[in-house]
């Protein structure tokens, strides 16, 4: 398929209902609204902004791991691999920690036993150590 080609008068009338459309500054040269105030400006904004960037940076130490920069309190942090009281599983993240400190078992535990019958499990019910829901 072979394109239309275009005159000078088919962009004008094409320009003229763009400026009609959407308004003059939608066909204008936008380098006419640039001058040297608004140049000085924009520079001065990205000085602050590359200021700020290597202030979050000198606050947040970044340690290289494994060929990695990461956040050294990261690397701190204390993991608490506390097991699951109902089936002693050890391994834990996130979602685990959140549901052993709300409802005292891990995530697993909580699909399986928990949702859906909060207001049982909040009066001490818990499921046998075999695992049977008696």
């Amino acid at each position: 398929m072979e394109k239309p080609k275009l005159d000078w008068n088919d962009i004008a009338r094409y320009e003229q209902a763009i400026g009609k459309k959407y308004g003059q500054e939608a066909v204008d040269n936008i380098r006419g609204y640039w001058n040297d105030q608004k140049e000085e400006t924009y520079l001065q904004q990205l000085k602050v902004l590359k200021q700020k960037d290597l202030d979050t940076w000198d606050k947040e130490r970044k340690v290289e791991s494994n060929g990695f920069f990461i956040t050294e309190k990261l690397l701190t942090r204390e993991t608490s691999y506390v097991p699951c009281p109902i089936c002693s599983k050890a391994e834990n993240n996130a979602k685990d920690d959140f549901c052993l400190k709300k409802f005292e078992c891990c995530f697993d535990c909580y699909i399986q036993w928990v949702e859906g019958r909060e207001e049982r499990w909040k009066t001490g019910w818990r499921p046998n150590k075999n695992g049977n829901n008696s």
